[in-house]
């Protein structure tokens, strides 16, 4: 088994009724026909609820990590503070939340970001294959490089660190799923896969 960082008790539930909110799945109160004196109309009915499963801190691996494949993953890569959060819905993970605390309090974390992806998807498979062949209780985090369109997990457990790769662009060859790397095999591999060049305004 693994597990990951804790998040503070409350934070959850206050993470789920945000979510709730940005989905629609808080029916509002209808709303009388001012105009023409009428009924209010009927209540729209629920939506299927949506329900926060594991959260993982976000860790965002340095575009230069390549560069020095033999350094710890501690330097490659910097904490966000931002938290990734798979939601299921209908049974099914759908989509993810990404949220950070602006404060101490479990109220004062906000959602920044929700989305209806195939990467929630993706990240669940690398999940239950943590689970069903990691058996040593890692810690575990999510590792994103962005300028590889990269998710991967980082496992660390007494200064050993492994990475499993949860999503990556289609036309890499040197990485591959459910494998498990050591850190300088991962950054030797992603130096040899293209990264997303930005467009030259010069």
């Amino acid at each position: 088994m693994a597990h990951s960082d804790p998040l503070p008790d409350g934070v959850t539930k206050s993470l789920a009724l945000q979510i709730a909110l940005i989905t629609g799945g808080i029916p509002q109160a209808p709303v009388a026909n001012a105009r023409r004196g009428g009924a209010a109309p009927a209540a729209p009915a629920p939506a299927a609820p949506r329900e926060l499963t594991e959260s993982f801190a976000v860790w965002l691996l340095k575009e230069e990590a390549v560069t020095n494949p033999k350094q710890v993953l501690t330097k490659a890569a910097h904490e966000t503070g931002r938290w990734h959060h798979q939601v299921i819905h209908g049974g099914q993970p759908a989509s993810f939340a990404r949220s950070m605390p602006l404060g101490p309090a479990p109220e004062n974390w906000r959602v920044n970001d929700f989305f209806e992806s195939p990467i929630a998807v993706k990240i669940d498979q690398a999940i239950t294959w943590i689970d069903q062949n990691v058996h040593d209780d890692p810690l575990v985090r999510l590792l994103i490089a962005p300028s590889y369109h990269l998710h991967a997990f980082w496992l660390s457990k007494v200064g050993v660190d492994s990475i499993l790769i949860a999503d990556m662009p289609p036309s890499f060859r040197a990485l591959q799923y459910e494998k498990l790397y050591t850190s300088e095999e991962f950054l030797l591999a992603l130096g040899n896969e293209q990264h997303i060049i930005g467009i030259d305004f010069g």
